[in-house]
């Protein structure tokens, strides 16, 4: 889980230097810093304002998606990453960040079901 922690962290860096509409709002930089720190009540926050300013910025709810995936808000993370890829079908690195957490989350619904069914 720590390395996939990093792994997202790297990502999300990498998204968030590129130049798109809003992404010099003084939201996205505290949102930044606040993930960087592992601040993701923060960024949530920072992040969540930014989706409802700019709806139509793939990268934003990409990292709102990020942000709830490290909180263990997994539904409202799928949500989130689904919105990006249908925003920005061809962007590679949303793309790589939905499929691990996919991967991540099917696991989890699994062991869910599992334990229901014991039950």
């Amino acid at each position: 889980m720590y390395l996939k922690i990093i792994g997202i962290l790297m990502g999300a860096a990498f998204i968030l230097s590129a130049c798109t509409a809003g992404m010099k709002a003084p939201e996205n930089k505290f949102a930044v810093e606040a993930a960087q720190r592992g601040l993701w009540k923060e960024a949530t926050f920072y992040w969540e304002r930014l989706v409802k300013k700019y709806p139509n910025v793939a990268k934003f709810h990409n990292n709102l998606a990020i942000a709830y995936e490290n909180a263990g808000r997994y539904e409202e993370a799928l949500k989130e990453y689904q919105i990006a890829l249908k925003l920005d079908p061809g962007n590679s690195i949303i793309k790589k960040n939905y499929n691990e957490f996919r991967e991540f989350y099917l696991k989890i619904e699994k062991k869910k079901e599992k334990k229901r069914e014991k039950k």
